[in-house]
């Protein structure tokens, strides 16, 4: 019986010493394992879907190949950025724009955010005029929420220098002020000696402003997340094309688009300058940017995506450079010299990529090939993301 066994077992090894495992040597219900796809051709139906509204945000990145990394020659290189080549064979459509706090607060996610920034001397002086009159207006105190009128007190004392963290407040207080009697709306407008039409647009204004900031404070976990609940919403509503869905873009996506075919430091026109008169990135010192600008901008927090004066790159896409750090797909890891197709970094790590550089990072961390790690879990001012509607990764 042992020797049996043991012929058993040899030739039980034999039949299975073939070290070539091919799709017809699995069960016909199983197939292929991550199949690879060549047809990405769109039909007419699905081409119509894709020129809506909601995806003109989007540019269409066709196929094609770059040197991925900076040469050792670029100045402020860093040696995770060993130059290779890269084909992307599959098209994509990136978002022109960084994912804003209105666009979060949309979806369906739990987590409300609302990025932080200086209201004007004007607005402050509006908001006073609200805390004023209210405090002379019996009817008005009784019906306004404590926290509220809390929030507007905290304008009110000499040098206080507050932060408005949630664009809600300044919403309810344009429902008080459209909504006020006469002799509430002349108060306040004697108070901050502007007239009603101008105190209206700048209310409005200073809400646009906050909902546009790209979003903040987002782990890749919570990128992820997002992604999966858009991706989810559409297919609900038919309206994406079939097997698309809303994606973080590649380390290798983001870079190619980046880039937009150029290869120099920078994607923004011929490349070879950056600085805060281009981009939201810190430039307050000369040694902190590169090119022939001469001109030192550090504007210290976030911008609405797409801001005045910007300019996007040759791709139509904007904030590549600086803004908020920006999620990427992969885990990271350090690169190969050996050209590759379709890159998807690592199956395990430890950490994820972030591309791009924020408004608290120098130029030449901002660069084309800046490459940035964090754990997925974490969260700060400077990260965000921008979303691709491509195919599935894995």
């Amino acid at each position: 019986m042992k020797l049996y066994c043991i012929f058993l077992t040899i030739f039980l090894l034999v039949s299975c010493s073939d070290d070539t495992i091919t799709s017809k040597s699995l069960p016909n219900r199983i197939g292929k394992l991550f199949p690879e796809r060549t047809d990405f051709q769109l039909n007419a139906k699905d081409l119509e879907l894709l020129q809506r509204n909601e995806f003109r945000e989007f540019v269409k990145i066709e196929p094609g190949e770059f040197l991925m990394g900076s040469p050792e020659s670029e100045d402020g290189r860093n040696p995770n950025e060993l130059q290779h080549k890269v084909v992307l064979t599959i098209p994509y459509y990136i978002s022109k724009l960084e994912t804003t706090v209105d666009q979060w607060n949309r979806s369906n996610m739990k987590i409300k955010m609302y990025g932080e920034f200086e209201p004007s001397d004007e607005i402050k002086l509006v908001i006073q005029g609200f805390y004023n009159t209210l405090k002379n207006n019996n009817e008005l105190l009784v019906k306004t929420e404590k926290k509220f009128l809390q929030h507007l007190a905290s304008f009110s004392n000499n040098g206080q220098n507050e932060q408005l963290t949630d664009y809600r407040k300044i919403e309810n207080i344009l429902a008080l002020w459209s909504n006020g009697n006469p002799s509430f709306r002349n108060s306040v407008s004697n108070f901050c000696s502007l007239d009603q039409p101008e105190i209206t647009k700048k209310l409005s204004a200073l809400i646009d402003y906050q909902k546009n900031l790209p979003v903040s404070n987002i782990s890749y976990t919570q990128a992820v997340a997002y992604c999966h609940d858009r991706t989810e919403q559409a297919y609900r509503e038919n309206l994406l094309p079939k097997d698309m869905v809303f994606r973080l873009p590649t380390e290798a996506e983001w870079e190619f688009a980046c880039r937009a075919g150029n290869e120099s430091p920078c994607g923004l026109g011929a490349g070879d300058s950056l600085s805060g008169l281009i981009a939201n990135l810190d430039g307050s010192k000369r040694s902190y940017i590169f090119g022939k600008d001469l001109e030192l901008i550090n504007r210290e927090a976030l911008v609405p995506v797409g801001y005045p004066g910007f300019p996007s790159n040759n791709w139509g896409l904007y904030d590549m450079h600086g803004n908020v750090m920006e999620w990427c797909y992969d885990f990271y890891s350090d690169y190969s010299m050996k050209e590759i197709t379709n890159p998807i970094g690592p199956i395990r790590g430890s950490t994820r990529v972030l591309r791009g550089g924020s408004w608290y990072r120098s130029a030449y961390e901002c660069r084309s090939a800046s490459r940035a790690k964090f754990e997925p879990s974490y969260r700060g001012s400077e990260t965000g993301f921008r979303v691709v509607l491509g195919y599935p990764l894995r």
